[in-house]
């Protein structure tokens, strides 16, 4: 800014010889600085010649300064110019400045060149300068969603003019509260600007702090003045949730066992930035494992490898951010059943069986882990295959089939494990079971091969007997016995006195039907269930000479009603003598005595099976 300076230049011409008298010093000097305009009045006499100008040194602090200028002025007037630099010492101009100390010197100087002395000095200090007002911005941001990208709007104030008046706005927006980077500048003293960087360049965020620098300059001297507002952008746009789907597209069967397919939806509303999309899956609902879909995360699904089989997955998806990573509301759960392993393969063994075992098969099933979801026994007419195989649904551990007969039959076992998908596993080892047989032919033998002479009264017991020991009821049981059949050979012998009997004895019957199959409460009861009389004789008669057999059929008489006790043939006449040989009977006054042999009963019996491999 320029000094101003006024003064009075009163000058006498003289009458001097040669040169004349040099102007004299000027007088009356006096200086007023207003900023930086000096007005300085002074009085000038100059001798011979005519003042040619009034020139001027200011110094400043240890600098003297250099005289420059040229004032105008005349003798005894007031003059006034505008001074706004100085000559340094080391001859170099430089502006005056505000609020700065100095002194100011003047001299005269006629047309002959003659030079006045200078004045004392006169100090003057420059006004301060006042600095622009700086207005804070005005800012606002919302909420957008693409292509509309996130922005702050400024709107800045004229702001109030200081010494000099305002030149240049500028604008200047930064992340958070650090100070302020490079500024830009707005046209108009006042207006709305957008932004979408800030002074570094970096895109503008949603939901993000941002702090705004106004800068005000004046002009002539740049001197500036800045305010600031704060401000948190308009938050992003995120997604919606997304759909989710777990499933076996585009998977074999078996690949199913292990892996299952993630699928997603696409975002439902506009959001702020592009999306990529997430997944996380796990066997627990709200899996939280997320990772990016293939394709860095635009792919629209996933296949899941490396999982455990029969278990259930839980998946869920969501959108996200490319630019803030801002994860949009996650998805529901999609769920999916991975198929099952195939079973392992059982073990079967027979549980408490052997030769004697009718009726149930016992079993025992292990080794029914993993996928196992059902277990059948085939039961195999067959050795080594399943051809005309019936399967029998059971459980692990142990197992029973019951329903068998004693009918000497042959069945071979494997067990299966089954998965939920009826995918069986591979067989078990093979066992065997053959049933015990019934009505199976039983003789007790011969009694007495050689013949002897017959008798079963007074205290001797029959030698023609045969006694049972415990025999089972059921005729499915082994060891069961029922006895179908008696018969002997026999020979009637005739004559008086034989063998020491009596031939004068008295008997209650006579006739060879006294002679019978022996039945008490000791002894069978042919009479009981069966229709035969305990005293069926041997009919027709024995003869004399020739041994014959005599027999009686029974209808499977046999179990509880045999068991501990005995055949035998007996006769309801005659009597012991001595040592107990002879068995006398008369017919029609005859003597007789029986001779026999080869006593037998004969029957069915069940006999035992057998289990193996």
């Amino acid at each position: 800014m320029p000094l101003a300076v006024s003064f009075t230049a009163a000058c006498a011409r003289g009458l001097g010889l040669g040169n004349g008298e040099a102007p004299r010093v000027p007088t009356s000097v006096s200086v007023t600085a207003s900023v930086i305009t000096i007005t300085a009045t002074y009085t000038i006499t100059v001798s011979t010649f005519p003042l040619s100008r009034v020139e001027y040194r200011i110094a400043r602090g240890g600098d003297a300064g250099q005289y420059t200028g040229s004032l105008p002025g005349a003798n005894g007037s007031n003059s006034s110019g505008t001074i706004s630099t100085r000559v340094t010492a080391a001859g170099a101009t430089e502006n005056l400045v505000h609020a700065t100390d100095y002194t100011i010197f003047f001299r005269a100087i006629d047309a002959s060149g003659q030079i006045s002395p200078e004045t004392a000095g006169d100090a003057f200090t420059t006004a301060a300068e006042v600095a622009p007002t700086a207005a804070a911005p005005t800012l606002a941001s919302l909420s957008v969603t693409s292509p509309t990208a996130p922005y702050i709007d400024i709107t800045w104030a004229a702001g109030t003019a200081g010494t000099y008046s305002i030149a240049t706005r500028q604008y200047s927006v930064v992340a958070g509260t650090g100070a302020a980077g490079t500024f830009t500048t707005v046209t108009g003293s006042t207006g709305t600007v957008r932004v979408t960087t800030t002074a570094a360049g970096a895109a503008i965020l949603p939901g993000t702090a941002y702090r705004v620098y106004m800068k005000y300059i004046a002009s002539t001297t740049s001197t500036e003045r800045t305010a600031s507002t704060d401000i948190t952008t308009g938050t992003e746009v995120t997604a919606n949730a997304i759909t989710a789907q777990a499933s076996s597209t585009g998977l074999t069967f078996d690949q199913h066992r292990t892996q299952f397919v993630i699928s997603r939806g696409n975002v439902p509303n506009a959001t702020t930035y592009t999306q990529n999309y997430q997944f996380a899956y796990g066997t627990s609902i709200n899996p939280t494992n997320w990772a990016y879909f293939p394709n860095y995360g635009f792919d629209s699904s996933v296949t899941i490898t490396g999982l455990t089989s029969d278990a259930t997955y839980y998946a869920r998806t969501r959108a996200i951010s490319t630019v803030t990573s801002a994860a949009g509301t996650a998805s529901g759960n999609a769920s999916v059943r991975l198929n099952a392993a195939l079973p392992p393969t059982p073990t079967i063994a027979f549980r408490s069986m052997s030769s004697s075992s009718y009726g149930t098969a016992q079993f025992t099933i292990s080794g029914n882990g993993g996928s196992t979801d059902s277990v059948y026994i085939y039961r195999r007419p067959t050795s080594g295959t399943n051809t005309g195989a019936t399967p029998v649904l059971k459980a692990t551990g142990s197992q029973d089939i019951s329903g068998y007969t004693s009918d000497g039959g042959t069945e071979y076992y494997v067990a299966y494990n089954f998965n939920r998908h009826s995918e069986a596993s591979a067989p078990s080892n093979q066992i065997r079971w053959t049933r015990p047989a019934k009505n199976q032919g039983w003789n007790s033998g011969y009694i007495r091969p050689d013949p002897i002479y017959f008798s079963t009264t007074a205290a001797c017991t029959s030698e023609f007997a045969y006694t049972f020991g415990a025999v089972p009821s059921s005729d499915e049981e082994v060891g069961y016995i029922a006895v179908t059949g008696l018969s002997v050979d026999g020979i009637q012998q005739t004559g008086s006195g034989l063998n020491g009997c009596s031939a004068t004895q008295t008997l209650a019957n006579t006739g060879s039907g006294n002679l019978f199959w022996l039945s008490n409460s000791s002894h069978p009861q042919f009479t009981e269930g069966f229709g035969l009389s305990s005293t069926t004789g041997f009919s027709p008669n024995w003869g004399t000479g020739t041994f014959s057999t005599r027999s009686i059929t029974l209808s499977a008489w046999g179990g509880s009603n045999i068991s501990g006790k005995y055949f035998l043939v007996g006769t309801g006449v005659g009597s012991r003598t001595g040592a107990c040989a002879v068995g006398c009977s008369v017919t029609s006054g005859t003597l007789n005595a029986y001779r026999m042999k080869n006593f037998i009963i004969t029957g069915v019996q069940t006999t035992a099976g057998s289990v193996g491999t």
